[in-house]
C-alpha cells in the first residue's frame, strides 16, 4: 500500500524508511530490502547505506552490481545501460529461430546482454559494438564474468559498418526527450544510450544494408518507431512488422530481406497493427 508522509514514523525499519522515497510503498520498499540483504554481504551498515542510495533514486541494479537476463548474471556498472526484461523477452524469442551458422552484429551492446545471451542460447559467438568505452570495459568485464567469447569493437552508429553479418540486432537510443523517462533512469543512467529516435533508425538501416544482412531486429519505444522502420524496410523489398512486449507496448522491428533463411513463424510475440 502506498504510504502517507504523515504515517512515515511509524515504520520502525529505517532500512524500509530509506527506500520509501523511491519506492513509495511499504510493500515494495520490503521487497527490495529483502532482496539487497539477500544479495549483500557484508556488515550490517553496509546494506543500510545501499538503501539510502536506492531511496535517492540509484537503480538497483548499479548498487547490488548485477542484473538477471534469460539465464545470465549480466554485470551492471555506472554510465552503461542497465539490461531490461522487455530486451531479455524478445531476445528469447529471437534465438530458436537461429540456423547453427548465422552471424550477427549487436550494434548499440552496452553491457553486451543481447550478444552474450544469443550465444549462451546459440553457441554462436557474435559481433558487438558501442561508441562507449564504458560499454567496452563492461562488455569485456562480462565477457570474463560468462566465460563466452562474442568479441567487441568500438564503432559510431553514425559511421559506415565495415563488418558482414547475416543478422543485425539492436537496442539502441530512443527515448526522445528525457522528461519522459522516470527519475532514476534520467538521473543516472548514461544519456548516450538514452536519447533518441528516428535518425537512429534510419543510420541502423543504413548499418544493416552495409553489413549485407538479410535480417535484422530492433528495439523501439514507440508505435510511430515501428512505423518508420517498417516503412523504410519495405521500400528497400523487405518484409517488416512490428511486434509488441509481454506488457502490450510497442517493442520491437522485425525485419527480413526476400532472401532470408530466418523462419519468425514460431515467435510468439504479438504483433503490432
Amino acid at each position: 500500500m502506498r504510504i502517507k508522509p504523515s504515517d512515515l514514523w511509524k515504520v520502525r525499519d529505517r532500512r524500509i524508511r530509506s527506500l520509501l522515497p523511491a519506492l513509495r510503498s511499504t510493500d515494495a520498499a520490503a521487497r527490495e530490502l529483502r532482496w539487497i540483504s539477500a544479495e549483500i554481504q557484508g556488515p550490517p551498515g553496509k546494506i543500510t547505506q545501499i538503501c539510502k542510495l536506492r531511496g535517492q533514486g540509484v537503480p538497483l541494479q548499479y548498487l547490488l552490481g548485477t542484473q538477471p537476463f534469460g539465464p545470465l548474471e549480466i554485470l551492471c556498472r555506472r554510465k552503461v545501460l542497465i539490461p531490461r526484461w522487455e530486451t531479455e523477452e524478445w531476445v528469447m524469442e529471437l534465438a530458436p529461430t537461429l540456423a547453427a551458422h548465422t552471424s550477427f552484429v549487436d550494434v548499440c551492446t552496452g553491457t553486451g546482454c543481447i550478444a552474450f545471451l544469443l550465444e549462451k542460447l546459440t553457441t554462436i559467438r557474435g559481433t558487438a559494438c558501442d561508441i562507449s568505452p564504458h560499454s567496452e570495459r563492461v562488455f569485456q568485464l562480462n565477457k570474463t564474468h560468462l566465460g563466452l567469447q562474442s568479441t567487441f569493437f568500438r564503432h559510431d552508429l553514425y559511421n559506415p559498418l565495415s563488418v558482414k553479418a547475416d543478422l543485425v540486432v539492436a537496442n539502441p537510443p530512443y527515448i526522445p526527450n528525457l522528461t519522459d523517462a522516470d527519475f532514476s533512469v534520467s538521473m543516472y543512467e548514461p544519456r548516450l544510450a538514452l536519447v533518441g529516435d528516428l535518425p537512429v533508425y534510419e543510420a541502423l538501416i543504413d548499418r544493416v544494408i552495409e553489413a549485407q544482412a538479410k535480417n535484422a531486429v530492433f528495439e523501439v519505444g514507440s508505435g510511430h518507431q515501428i512505423e518508420f522502420c517498417c516503412n523504410k524496410f519495405r521500400k528497400l523489398g523487405w518484409e517488416a512488422q512490428g511486434r509488441l512486449d509481454g506488457a502490450g507496448n510497442p517493442r520491437t522491428v522485425w525485419a527480413k530481406h526476400p532472401d532470408s533463411v530466418l523462419d519468425w513463424t514460431t515467435v510468439k510475440l504479438p504483433l503490432y497493427e
